[in-house]
Formats: structure tokens, C-alpha cells, sequence
């Protein structure tokens, strides 16, 4: 784990840039792939899809981001099925990395290590599940 307040500080940002982004976004249901920032229209796929015809892991959290920032919880549900839980997890790793910024000398502590760790690979191996049974159901 990072001990020093300059990796802190740039994870907590990046945190909280991922968490307050969505808010700037529009998104309308009627046509789930439409996503605009500023009146200006984004791509409706994501590289991934576009360069191999395959989706990835986090195809459509973005839409389920700004979705739920918009309280559309079943949209945002629809569009990832890990949405919600992807940023209740964001939500959770700015407060540890703020906690970690501010008491520097808990990143010593017993257990921290694994608190910083373990979430995000279970996040990673849920990703990872929730693609393969994308891609075998269709």
C-alpha cells in the first residue's frame, strides 16, 4: 500500500472526479446509448467494442453512473448490472483515501493493508464474472 501523501492525494482526486463527473453528463433513457456532455454527443460505444466487436468488463458503468447520479436506479441497474455497487465502492475508497491523507500514520496499522486491497480485487473478480455471463448470455 501507498504510505506517502502524494499518492493519497492523487488517488483521492481521482476518486472524486469519478464520483462527481457523472453529475456534468446527460443522459436519456429513451435512448440508453446517448450520453452528452455539454450538448456535445459522446461516443455510443466504447473502444473496445468499436476496434474488436467485444464488450469490456465496464461497458455501460459510465451511462450507470450518471443514470444513478440522476436517481434513475433501475436505468443505472439496466445499463451495469455492478453500477451501483462500483460507486458505492468509489464512494468508499475517496473516504479511505481522504482517512489515509489526513491520519498518514494509519496506513502503519494492522489490517489497513487488507482494507485497501482486498475491495478493490473483489471489484475487479466481480467485473470479471459479470462479463463472462454477459458475454455467454448475449
Amino acid at each position: 500500500m501507498p504510505g506517502d501523501r502524494a499518492t493519497h492525494a492523487t488517488f483521492l482526486v481521482l476518486f472524486a472526479a469519478l464520483l462527481v463527473l457523472p453529475f456534468l453528463f446527460h443522459w436519456d433513457p429513451s435512448q440508453p446509448s446517448s450520453l452528452s456532455l455539454w450538448g456535445c454527443s459522446l461516443p455510443p460505444t466504447c473502444p473496445s467494442q468499436a476496434l474488436f466487436g467485444v464488450t469490456c468488463p465496464g461497458c455501460g458503468v459510465t451511462r450507470a453512473f450518471v443514470a444513478l447520479v440522476h436517481l434513475d436506479i433501475q436505468g443505472s441497474l439496466r445499463l451495469h448490472s455492478l453500477g451501483v455497487l462500483l460507486y458505492l465502492f468509489l464512494a468508499a475508497r475517496a473516504i479511505l483515501q481522504a482517512w489515509l491523507l489526513l491520519v498518514p500514520e494509519a496506513a502503519s496499522r494492522v489490517g489497513i493493508a487488507r482494507l485497501y486491497h482486498c475491495p478493490a480485487w473483489l471489484m475487479v473478480v466481480l467485473l470479471l464474472v459479470n462479463w463472462v455471463i454477459r458475454l455467454g448470455t448475449g
